[in-house]
């Protein structure tokens, strides 16, 4: 009887682990177009850009005041980076960096990075977008209704400044390999289970 408890209360104990596991890392790739250059060196108006951030679900509240909320990025995976044909400009990791989180009638998430170099991004949506102040897991992009990126950086001495508008937007779907094999774990644990009880009613 107390193999049968402690056998049944470990699958239980198994399987809400599983349940409860997630990946806290939220990846978004964005996609858009340069409308200010800033006088930089091989950019122009109107050139294309891609780039990408994350964040994590674990990042660290700042502040909560008027509305929206503030996080530090400070998880060692939370990065971005913006690429322009032949231009890249990678961070990571973000060094006081932070997000905003301010839902409503006109909603939006910030990335505030005003360091050099540099990258800021912003995306707004509807009262759909965001539900919370929490840091959005999933981040809704199908509700993103625009966007814009600044980014600066350094080249010879000289500073620039760069503007663009985002056009598109996706989040990375999160790996969930590592919940499915626990499942199965607990599913073969209770199958063992269920037959060592059937041996030792024998």
């Amino acid at each position: 009887m107390k193999f049968a408890r402690f056998g049944a209360l470990a699958i239980t104990a198994l399987a809400m682990a599983c349940a409860s596991m997630k990946a806290d890392e939220i990846v978004v790739q964005f996609s858009g177009v340069i409308t200010n250059a800033g006088g930089a060196p091989g950019l122009d108006l109107g050139d294309s850009f891609t780039g990408e951030f994350s964040y994590s679900t674990t990042d660290p509240l700042d502040v909560s005041i008027g509305g929206q909320s503030t996080y530090s990025l400070t998880s060692l995976a939370d990065q971005e980076f913006v690429t322009v044909g032949a231009f890249d400009l990678s961070i990571q990791p973000l060094t006081g960096v932070h997000a905003v989180v301010s839902p409503g009638a006109a909603s939006f998430f910030a990335i505030q990075d005003f360091s050099n170099p540099g990258i800021s991004i912003t995306l707004n949506g509807g009262s759909s977008f965001l539900s919370s102040q929490a840091l959005p897991d999933p981040l809704l992009t199908a509700d993103v209704t625009s966007g814009n990126i600044g980014f600066q950086f350094s080249a010879s001495d000289v500073d620039y400044s760069v503007q663009g508008n985002i056009t598109q937007v996706s989040a990375v779907p999160e790996p969930r390999g590592a919940s499915w094999a626990c499942l199965g774990i607990v599913a073969l644990l209770a199958l063992v289970f269920r037959q060592s009880l059937t041996v030792c009613r024998l």
